[in-house]
């Protein structure tokens, strides 16, 4: 029994001396950083412009870079306006609007009702998406219904659209195809004869050379590796 309680009372010992000593590494830490000055008060910043590119209360949804441009593409958003800029490497803006989509891979500035193609070319135009099997446009991909009832025709056509597609991209039970920089949708929920494993004999498919968009990975090893920032000159004062 005496085994039993010295045992317990180094196991909680060294527990509290771990908890004590993770605190204080963490207090070190919080100190560390809150010694670092903003770069604006640095000794030789004065030559430098330091920009604001989103206000305090805004919350960066999204931070992607563009491969192809070499521009960042930044989503940022608080309780009231949304915006999503363009930002060379220089710092400067070359695109602002006020637009919520979701970026798919290549780029494309998606929702259920069209597209943008404005992060990568600067267009705004809203596209509608087309049915293949009329060529008519959607007006909105969440109230659409296939305009063919005959699963075994409405199928070849899918087949026939999902090989030709550049990009295959997948939204609930939608399929958003992109061919020759168009996009068509179809549905493929409303067939009793559809297999249930249709999505995994379908997945989503995109063809590398038209992957542009890539997170933005924030480590310096990683920025400097995507040329991001580059080392012009080390002086050591």
């Amino acid at each position: 029994m005496k085994h039993s309680i010295s045992l317990s009372l180094i196991c909680l010992v060294l527990l509290t001396s771990c908890t004590y000593f993770q605190n204080k590494k963490a207090e070190k830490q919080m100190q560390n950083y809150t010694a670092y000055k903003d770069l604006h008060q640095h000794q030789g910043t004065e030559n430098y412009e330091v920009i604001t590119l989103f206000k305090n209360d805004f919350i960066l949804n999204e931070k992607l870079i563009d491969n192809n441009q070499n521009i960042l593409s930044l989503l940022g958003e608080n309780e009231k306006d949304i915006s999503r800029k363009k930002i060379d490497f220089f710092g400067d803006t070359i695109g602002s609007e006020e637009l919520w989509y979701r970026t798919l891979k290549d780029g494309t500035l998606w929702t259920s009702k069209h597209y943008l193609s404005w992060l990568f070319n600067g267009d705004n135009t809203q596209h509608k998406f087309i049915d293949p099997l009329t060529n008519n446009k959607i007006e909105d991909a969440f109230k659409f219904k296939n305009t063919e009832k005959d699963f075994k025709k409405w199928f070849k056509k899918f087949q026939e659209i999902y090989l030709l597609a550049s990009y295959a991209y997948i939204y609930n039970s939608r399929y958003y195809f992109k061919i020759n920089n168009i996009w068509y949708m179809m549905r493929a929920d409303y067939y009793n004869e559809e297999p249930s494993n249709f999505r995994s004999q379908y997945p989503e498919k995109i063809n590398p050379e038209e992957i542009r968009m890539q997170p933005l990975q924030e480590s310096m090893e990683t920025l400097m590796k995507q040329n991001i920032i580059k080392v012009i000159d080390y002086v050591q004062m």
